[in-house]
């Protein structure tokens, strides 16, 4: 018997999500969502709730974290945890129009969407979301449950902890380090290392605060 595809989430993200897949030739059996009314996209696919979700064979289904990434709530990270602890598998997809070098490495759960680029040597950890049209150079690392957010830019040999959010539009100069659970703001532009639970905004300046 083949596997089995489930979505995680119903709202904006998993919609583009449901794009990528179809681009992708990958049909879901099931969209999983705790909400009581679908978007029109997913008005002909079954629902089920995440607590029927738990009902299905860990080993013949595959999932797929739709649930969208925001500074301020972790479900995107909570989710991933919570049934790669009981044995699901996180499927890791990459759009027909973003551009991956061979050499870099995707790990379990991270999503590449339309028109990113992630250079040659870079790792990007599990369940790590790189949005539509962000830029990751050369030999970059970056941490698990991230989100690098449209049209951010990471140059070469940048390196990201775990939970942090690259903000639409941030640019980091080559060589930064940026520690855990960070939170860049968008249009920034980060030109030194970033401690870890730091809040930062830069536009001609860095003001950065530690995220409490």
């Amino acid at each position: 018997m083949s596997n089995q595809y489930i979505l995680l989430g119903s709202g904006g993200h998993a919609k583009v999500i449901f794009d990528m897949l179809i681009e992708n030739n990958i049909y879901i059996d099931a969209i999983a969502t705790n909400e009581d009314e679908l978007l029109e996209v997913f008005e002909h696919t079954k629902k089920i709730t995440d607590d029927e979700l738990l009902e299905y064979n860990c080993s013949k289904t595959i999932l797929i974290n739709g649930i969208g990434s925001l500074p301020s709530k972790a479900i995107h990270k909570d989710i991933f945890h919570r049934f790669n602890i009981l044995g699901f598998k996180f499927l890791t997809l990459v759009s027909k129009y973003a551009v991956v070098s061979p050499s870099v490495i995707l790990e379990e759960g991270v999503v590449v969407m339309a028109g990113s680029v992630i250079q040659s040597g870079s790792h990007i950890h599990k369940n790590t979301i790189v949005n539509t049209n962000s830029s990751i150079d050369h030999d970059c690392i970056v941490g698990a449950h991230c989100h690098v957010a449209p049209g951010a830019i990471l140059s070469g040999s940048v390196v990201i902890g775990d939970d942090v959010h690259i903000g639409t539009a941030a640019s980091l100069i080559n060589n930064i380090k940026v520690g855990d659970h960070c939170l860049i703001g968008a249009g920034s532009v980060i030109y030194k290392d970033v401690m870890s639970h730091s809040k930062v905004i830069s536009h001609s300046r860095m003001n950065i605060e530690r995220l409490k």
